[in-house]
């Protein structure tokens, strides 16, 4: 997919949870961010299928999303928790996305299995 569809995709579960408790107000911004984050390999690949580095792979965010939550439940900062949804949610929409489109090499979902 392309950066305006990842926005757009990001833009549009954002305002589908705006009626949830966990979605105050930095989960939009940094959601419309975190659907753009796992192409930031892109700006130093010579080629499009060349940026599909573990950031294109689902088990690496799920650990990092783990390790925020542990944070933070550990300093009980109620900021973290929209922040944390917000990345999860935006990053593995573009996962998803990028799947379904399919335009380039894919996800390597069972990475580094």
């Amino acid at each position: 997919m392309f950066i305006p569809s990842h926005i757009a995709s990001g833009y549009l579960i954002g305002k589908f949870m705006k009626t949830s408790s966990w979605t105050v107000y930095p989960f939009m911004p940094i959601l419309l961010f975190a659907s753009l984050l796992p192409d930031v390999d892109g700006l130093f690949s010579d080629t499009v299928a060349g940026h599909h580095t573990i950031l294109h792979t689902p088990i690496f965010w799920i650990i990092l999303f783990g390790g925020m939550i542990l944070i933070h439940k550990w300093l009980k900062m109620a900021i973290l928790q929209p922040v944390s949804l917000g990345i999860f949610l935006g990053v593995q929409l573009h996962l998803i996305t990028d799947w379904i489109t399919a335009r380039t090499v894919g996800i390597q979902w069972l990475y580094p299995f």
